[in-house]
């Protein structure tokens, strides 16, 4: 659980260093104090005992609203938004589970009735053109520089 909250707080920061992503401050804020309390939480329940469950749950349910809370935060959404477009998704992928299947029917080859006429001949191809040679001046002896001119 504590990756998860890592790449959460990973996120927190990039929505920091660019704020532009950010379109609901509350949300992002109200994440990043959930956050918080879960890494409370976890400190708190590891100090009494390493089994204590019920922190872990309660971790995992902080964490589970806090990811909910930042996506709602960057995309500018409410919780009636976010749950629309889940449902939406939800009924396209149940929908197109079983999409209606047609037979495919071939026609049957027909014989050719006539000759095919005479392809046009091609024109005749012309041989390349040969490049032009670039008259360099003449080099010192012992010049290894790149002409420029």
């Amino acid at each position: 659980m504590h990756e998860v909250t890592a790449f959460i707080i990973a996120f927190i920061f990039v929505g920091i260093i660019f704020p532009k992503l950010v379109k609901n401050l509350p949300l992002f804020y109200g994440a990043l104090g959930l956050v918080l309390l879960a890494i409370l939480i976890d400190s708190v329940g590891s100090m009494f005992s390493s089994s204590f469950r019920f922190a872990y749950f309660f971790e995992g349910l902080l964490d589970i609203a806090a990811i909910l809370m930042l996506v709602m935060g960057t995309g500018g959404q409410t919780l009636g938004q976010l749950a629309g477009e889940m449902g939406r998704s939800f009924e396209a992928v149940r929908s197109s589970a079983a999409p209606p299947t047609a037979p495919v029917t071939r026609p049957a080859p027909q014989a050719p009735t006539a000759a095919p006429a005479a392809a046009p001949a091609a024109p005749p191809v012309s041989a390349p053109a040969k490049p032009r040679s670039i008259a360099m001046p003449p080099r010192k002896t012992g010049d290894t520089s790149i002409p420029m001119d």
